[in-house]
Order: structure tokens, then C-alpha cells, then sequence
């Protein structure tokens, strides 16, 4: 009888330990999905001093918080750019993620850069506003969501961004590039892309220009740490010098090319 006791309890922790693995798996196809979309929007727009963004697993927390209340509406946050999407239960969560990035971009076609604010546009305004540089993202099925009606178990998405957009008076880029380079001074452009890797100032570390050379051929991937977003830059480049870091890696050493 003990035997089987130990045998039901091995297995009910082997299923346990595969479904957290499986969740695992899947939501690291999520924060791939989520971050090449973005990217790839980002890139088509041909704008000068645009932004390759980069993962805050620090910003997917917040936005875990935010996405749990099932509320869909934009959330007073002063210090975060912010955007929400909702889509049918049937769905896939990658399908789910592209259908909710093409209609924040659709936005694009109400908006005229001589406006004073977002109005109509604010998602497409935020997904593609140059300055920001870290994304984080959470997405769940909600058995009802509020301030929608007749949808249920549908998937609802809260992405915050840092630093944030949608300022007032301001538009999200200068305008198409026409020149090159299409980066500021200093600023290393993204192999094989038409953004920007983040300035040494934005990163809040800094580090020689050896290790800036270095990591040109780099492609931006995964970081954690705000403010500062120093994550993936610190752990790597704190790694390059010897030097200590305080910041969890996360999964920073999982580099993607999108």
C-alpha cells in the first residue's frame, strides 16, 4: 500500500514538473513572438533614432498584475507606456499576438503627425515611438472581461513600455530616414536592421568601447532591471570586464535573431 502511495505521489510530481515545463516552453515562444513583432513593426516604419527594443521581464511582472484584474481599459500609470488588446478565445496565443499588433497598427491610418495627441492612434503611436527601448508583455484567458460585452474566456494582452510614449505635442519619430546614418552618434545600429541598440546612457552602465564594438554584431535580446535597464547589457558586460553585477540574468544569454 505504501508502495503505491510513493508511486502516485511520483507521478502526480512528474506531471506537475512536465506541465510547468510546457508552460515554461510556451511562454518563452510568447516573449520571442511579442518582441519580434514589435521589432519588426518598428523596422518598417523607416524612421531615424528608432529604438530595437529589448525584454524586461521587471516590466512582463507589472503587466501580469495589470492583465489578472481581466479590466479592459489603459490603467493610469505615469512612468510606463501602456497598451491592451483583447481577441477570441479560439485563437492561439502567437495567432493571438499577431492579430492584436496588426490592429494596433492599423491605427496608423487615423493618425497625422501634426496632431497634438494620440487620439484614435495611442497603440500605434506607442508601439512604434522611437525613445522607447524595453517592452514587457502578459497575456491571459479571462472568463469575462470587463467593458467588453458577449466574449467570454477571451484572450486579454497588457504590454507596459520604458521609457514611455504618447507625450503630448510630440510625435513617436522625427520622420522617415533619408540619410545615413539613421543612428545618433555613438549609437550602434542592429545587425542586419534598420534600429538602434540603446545608447550607454539609456543602458545605465557603462562600458569601453571595445565591448561596444564587440557587441555590434549582436543582436538585442533579453534584459531585466529598471530603472536603468541594465539587465542583459550589465550581465554581459560586467561578464566581459570581470566586474560584479547585482541583476538577475533571467534568461538574457537566450540571444535571438528576428
Amino acid at each position: 500500500m505504501r508502495t503505491g502511495q510513493i508511486f502516485l505521489l511520483l507521478a502526480i510530481v512528474v506531471a506537475c514538473s512536465y506541465a510547468a515545463f510546457k508552460r515554461e516552453k510556451e511562454w518563452k515562444y510568447f516573449r520571442h513572438a511579442i518582441l519580434k513583432y514589435h521589432n519588426l513593426y518598428r523596422q518598417r516604419e523607416d524612421a531615424c533614432y528608432m529604438n530595437k527594443l529589448y525584454y524586461d521581464i521587471d516590466l512582463e511582472t507589472e503587466a501580469k498584475f495589470l492583465a489578472k484584474r481581466c479590466d479592459y481599459k489603459f490603467f493610469y500609470i505615469n512612468h510606463f507606456g501602456q497598451n491592451v488588446a483583447f481577441g477570441k478565445p479560439q485563437y492561439h496565443l502567437i495567432t493571438f499576438i499577431q492579430n492584436a499588433l496588426k490592429e494596433m497598427m492599423k491605427e496608423k491610418y487615423v493618425y497625422k503627425f501634426d496632431q497634438t495627441a494620440c487620439g484614435k492612434s495611442c497603440r500605434y503611436t506607442q508601439l512604434v515611438w522611437a525613445d522607447t527601448s524595453a517592452l514587457g508583455c502578459y497575456a491571459q484567458r479571462c472568463p469575462s472581461l470587463k467593458h467588453v460585452e458577449h466574449v467570454k474566456n477571451a484572450w486579454f494582452l497588457v504590454c507596459l513600455y520604458s521609457p514611455r510614449g504618447n507625450i503630448a505635442h510630440l510625435p513617436p519619430y522625427a520622420g522617415i530616414c533619408e540619410r545615413s546614418p539613421r543612428c545618433r552618434p555613438g549609437q550602434p545600429i542592429a545587425l542586419n536592421s534598420k534600429l538602434c541598440l540603446p545608447q550607454k546612457e539609456e543602458l545605465g552602465y557603462r562600458f569601453d568601447d571595445m565591448i561596444l564594438d564587440l557587441y555590434n554584431t549582436k543582436e538585442w535580446g533579453y534584459g531585466t532591471g529598471l530603472p536603468g535597464n541594465r539587465g542583459l547589457a550589465a550581465a554581459i558586460f560586467s561578464k566581459s570586464r570581470n566586474e560584479p553585477t547585482n541583476q538577475t540574468s533571467g534568461i538574457f544569454d537566450q540571444f535571438r535573431n528576428f
